[in-house]
């Protein structure tokens, strides 16, 4: 008896794949890769040369995605989407033109296509024959940058921009491929949400958190409503994030990491630790992880390890 195809719903418009790449804990976007289905030759890489670029690479991408507006932006995960719109809104841009996200990932695990929940990009890519070039990968990705950065160098930079190539090349075959699939239907008449909601950030996580322990939720319908780890969500309730808010603290120059200062480590590793003297001071803006607070200082915001406030940097506290 023949088995029943598998159904995989994709959205009926044409898809715009993005992918993300971001430095240390997340603290800025320094690639966006963009990919039009059925148009090879409209592969866009918005490369940051430094971190100091972020916001010149996301209004650069929100112009381009104005030429394609019947597009439905095409993602793997949930960190690109939440990411972006995250640092969008740090920069108060209006990301209003990017409603209507679809996570590629969770159409796959919804359909059952693979074995494997929740797929990484890599192995859903794989088991549809995609041969990847790139020896690069997520996890050393953000210290290679740092390495590019610091070095100067080219042909690096271009490295990384294949790679991004591949991640959204990567996309756009797994579509193309479970479209001829014979074990599988390709519902094509879904229809994405149009509204895109801003990210909860770090205090608004914790605060509902709070809420609904308060009210009974376990941790793991916790960790479902909120989209994260049941781990985190132990963090998350013993955060007090608006204990940090508009306090006044000091930190040194080479702890920080945001507009192209890398962390500590790195600094030290590429001889750009000569100004770990120099103390700067500015107003903690908010708490973005359990570790990572933003700091405003003379104009600029910077991403500075909580050790770096209370502890081995010492605090105006």
């Amino acid at each position: 008896m023949p088995t029943q195809p598998r159904i995989l719903q994709i959205p009926k418009a044409p898809l715009m794949f993005v992918d993300i790449e971001a430095g240390r804990q997340q603290a800025y976007i320094w690639l966006i890769s963009v990919l039009v289905e059925g148009r090879p030759s409209s592969f866009r890489p918005f490369y940051a040369e430094t971190p100091d670029s972020e916001r010149d690479i996301l209004d650069d991408f929100l112009s381009y995605r104005k030429g394609f507006s019947d597009c439905t932006i095409c993602h793997y995960g949930g960190l690109d989407e939440r990411l972006t719109l995250r640092q969008m809104a740090t920069y108060g841009l209006d990301y209003s033109d990017l409603a209507g996200w679809f996570d590629l990932q969770s159409a796959i695990d919804k359909s059952r296509i693979l074995s494997t929940k929740r797929p990484s990009l890599k192995t859903a890519a794989r088991c549809f024959g995609y041969d990847r070039r790139s020896t690069l990968d997520g996890v050393s990705v953000p210290s290679e940058y740092e390495r590019v950065v610091c070095k100067h160098d080219e042909a690096g930079a271009k490295r990384l921009q294949e790679y991004g190539r591949e991640d959204v090349g990567a996309m756009q075959h797994i579509v193309s491929r479970m479209g001829n699939a014979v074990d599988v239907s390709l519902d094509r008449f879904w229809t994405v949400p149009e509204r895109t909601p801003p990210p909860l950030s770090f205090e608004e996580q914790c605060a509902l958190a709070k809420s609904l322990a308060d009210n009974g939720m376990n941790k793991i319908h916790i960790a479902d409503r909120l989209g994260i780890t049941k781990q985190h969500v132990s963090a998350r309730l013993e955060e007090k994030p608006e204990e940090w808010k508009d306090r006044e603290v000091s930190f040194e120059r080479w702890c920080a990491i945001r507009t192209g200062i890398l962390a500590g480590g790195a600094a030290r590793e590429y001889g750009l630790d000569t100004c770990k003297d120099s103390k700067m001071y500015g107003v903690v803006t908010e708490q973005v992880s359990e570790n990572a607070f933003r700091v405003r200082s003379d104009g600029a915001v910077f991403q500075v390890h909580k050790d770096c406030l209370n502890g081995i940097c010492g605090s105006a506290l």
